[in-house]
């Protein structure tokens, strides 16, 4: 039973070596075997949660704390990903042709704060973490905010979002991370978690993929349906996250890289998933379907930006 155990230890531990082949290969599997999406949507929620929490655990109460010291930097940062980049999207949609609903979801997708695995990808890139996990946290709780807002002012579109249920949705999110986080830590204590950083790494992987293969429900006939629409709807979606994270890298480089990059993967990371959920009753079909096809560049991203991240670091 031990050896067992062992053998399964080291199979997760290598998961994180082994990421940016097991996410694309996630997305490829959902795309490609629809039954096992479908079947899979009951560990959404799990898989949403746990690799957030995973990423709290694996960094020291200190840093976080020290984090939150550093307001100015996250109060620039929430600003950023929250309100000036959908304006920034907003104003290059100005002077291209694209079905309204098309640029309704592009807008949309700028303002969502990063999915919850965010502060997970950044350790296993090696970026700032603390700020990866902190920024997602912020960005989490302030969203309800400043969605409507935005929504009716940049599109005219009038959200009918209960407030208040939302900030306790997302607000539970947070405490079952920071909730599962404290007792991990104070179970296994934070040197053991340290010493086992690969095999924890390799359980927020796990759980990510798991995420990957369940989101991509619905995806497959979306794209049998109207190839040519969802192939539209890709590109676009691709180069809106892919347009955003280079910008924000860019505008915090005089910070730190680690910080910069990781400012950069926040601000592609949007939660498509979270507005996928959220508006699924109040956004035409056209719009929803941009967040579901734009699953794909998102856990892309980390992929592609590996190869880049190592070469900065290694002329750095």
């Amino acid at each position: 039973m031990m050896s067992l155990l062992r053998f399964a230890s080291r199979c997760l531990a290598s998961l994180r070596s082994r990421a940016a082949l097991i996410l694309p290969g996630c997305i490829v599997l959902g795309l490609v075997w629809p039954g096992l999406a479908a079947a899979l949507q009951a560990w959404l929620y799990p898989a949403f949660v746990i690799p957030l929490m995973i990423s709290i655990a694996r960094l020291e109460w200190s840093g976080q704390w020290l984090m939150l010291k550093r307001w100015p930097l996250m109060l620039l940062l929430s600003l950023w990903v929250l309100t000036v980049s959908p304006v920034v999207v907003w104003l290059v949609l100005q002077g291209v042709a694209l079905p309204d609903e098309l640029s309704m979801a592009l807008v949309l997708a700028a303002a969502a704060p990063p999915i919850t695995a965010c502060g997970a990808l950044a350790l296993l890139l090696r970026l700032d973490g603390h700020l990866a996990v902190v920024g997602t946290l912020l960005t989490l709780l302030l969203c309800p905010l400043t969605l409507p807002p935005l929504a009716l002012l940049l599109l005219g579109l009038e959200l009918d979002i209960a407030l208040t249920e939302f900030m306790l949705r997302l607000g539970g999110i947070v405490l079952l991370a920071f909730g599962g986080a404290f007792l991990l830590k104070r179970w296994r204590g934070q040197a053991h978690i340290d010493q086992h950083a690969d095999l924890f790494d390799g359980v927020a992987v796990a759980f990510v993929g798991l995420f990957i293969v369940g989101i991509m429900d619905g995806i497959t006939a979306l794209v049998l349906e109207n190839p040519g629409q969802m192939l539209g709807a890709l590109l676009a979606i691709t180069l809106v996250v892919y347009g955003l994270n280079l910008l924000g890298s860019l505008l915090f480089v005089a910070v730190t890289r680690p910080t910069a990059l990781a400012v950069g993967l926040i601000s592609g990371q949007a939660n498509l998933g979270l507005l996928y959920i959220t508006l699924n009753d109040q956004l035409p079909l056209e719009a929803l379907a941009v967040f579901a096809i734009g699953q794909i560049p998102l856990y892309l991203l980390p992929t592609v930006e590996q190869p880049v991240i190592r070469f900065l670091y290694r002329h750095s």
